[in-house]
């Protein structure tokens, strides 16, 4: 992010899963929300992150939000 690489989808959807692996929820989530164009790999990354820290909520919400926008789960 310092490098300016964070504007890359694919930079941002690797942090989402780095920061998921190291149960960092919070990081993970501020990398999802500060992109410009959540692909099917940033929706997967961030619901499995929730639902691996026992968000099953935020799980739920999060796969309403994602079809809301258009996503359908894989």
């Amino acid at each position: 992010m310092k490098m300016g690489c964070d504007s890359s989808v694919v930079v941002s959807n690797l942090l989402i899963d780095m920061y998921g692996k190291c149960k960092c929820v919070e990081d993970a989530v501020d990398i999802f929300e500060m992109m410009r164009g959540n692909d099917i790999f940033s929706w997967n990354s961030i619901v499995s992150i929730h639902e691996e820290c026992g968000d099953h909520d935020g799980t739920l919400r999060l796969l309403d939000r994602m079809m809301g926008a258009g996503i359908q789960p894989d």
